[in-house]
């Protein structure tokens, strides 16, 4: 960020790269929405108890985030943005997703392309992992929940 040569333009270059980060990953929020449909709502406001709803809102994170976030960041060469979506990568959505992590790490040598490759493989499974836990009851989701490997990519 180049603290040493002008600390207020390096934190003005922080704070939009984050902004546009939160408006990538809205959109990405929209677009798991369409994916996964009219149904979704519902099914999280069903829920009696946290353990279900937290992994349903991680499986959409996921899912918003592998539609548009990390391609938009990757996309637009946002490396400093990259490297902080990933020190927030955490939880549910980290133990869901650990092959992401591994690409990741990959990137550092200069292999982006194995981390595209891993945020499509995320694309297809958590829009097919959504759409499974629609048609799952509640306690068969929290169920899931203490059992991530089964369902991790």
């Amino acid at each position: 960020y180049g603290f040493d040569v002008d600390p207020q333009a390096a934190i003005e270059r922080m704070t939009n790269g984050e902004i546009e980060t939160l408006v990538l990953h809205e959109e990405g929020e929209l677009a798991a929405g369409r994916v996964l449909g009219s149904d979704w709502p519902e099914k999280l406001q069903g829920f009696s108890g946290k353990r279900a709803e937290l992994l349903a809102r991680a499986v959409r994170d996921n899912l918003a985030d592998s539609l548009v976030t990390l391609p938009g960041l990757l996309q637009r060469g946002a490396e400093d943005s990259l490297h902080f979506w990933f020190s927030t990568f955490d939880g549910l959505r980290r133990e869901l997703f650990p092959s992401l992590v591994g690409a990741y790490i990959k990137v550092g040598a200069g292999d982006t392309a194995i981390l595209l490759d891993a945020v499509a493989a995320g694309r297809a499974h958590f829009a097919a992992l959504g759409l499974r836990l629609l048609d799952m009851d509640e306690s068969a989701i929290e169920a899931l929940s203490h059992e991530t490997a089964v369902i991790a990519l």
